[in-house]
């Protein structure tokens, strides 16, 4: 078992990649707490994941809830080995009405709001992440 050992948080890992990475942590062997901020999908993977996983509601968009976050990481795993940090932001519109100026101006609406530019790991406080990419599950070793 890969994993066996490992802590792990995963956030919006409630659906669909989040989700995937979980099962894939799991089968592993880790022990997992994953996050969510839609009450029916929180439900479905309690329902699913039920005393495999610590599903806990949270809203990475919100500085307070980021930080209550890393305290019930600590709380609940202790020593955490990977923080899989699966949210982003999306504005919707045609692409002709896309400028370059979309990105560095969300990024600076995120720095107003005290987010910094890069999640802080939620035990230690250091800045560093692993996210969506092309390496997967497969580059978390």
């Amino acid at each position: 078992m890969r994993f066996l050992g490992k802590k792990a948080v995963v956030t919006d890992g409630t659906h669909g990649m989040g989700l995937a990475v979980v099962r894939a942590l799991l089968d592993g062997g880790a022990e997992v707490l994953l996050t969510g901020r839609d009450g029916q999908n929180l439900a479905n993977a309690r329902a699913e994941l039920s005393g495999k996983a610590h599903v806990v509601g949270s809203d990475a968009a919100g500085v307070a809830e980021v930080a209550k976050l890393g305290e019930t990481g600590r709380q609940t795993l202790g020593e955490v080995d990977l923080v899989f940090v699966n949210v982003g932001f999306a504005s919707l519109q045609p692409l002709p009405d896309v400028t370059a100026r979309a990105a560095p101006g969300a990024k600076r609406r995120a720095r107003e709001r005290g987010q910094p530019r890069v999640p802080r790991h939620p035990v230690d406080g250091r800045h560093r992440a692993a996210g969506p990419s092309g390496a997967g599950v497969q580059g978390a070793g």
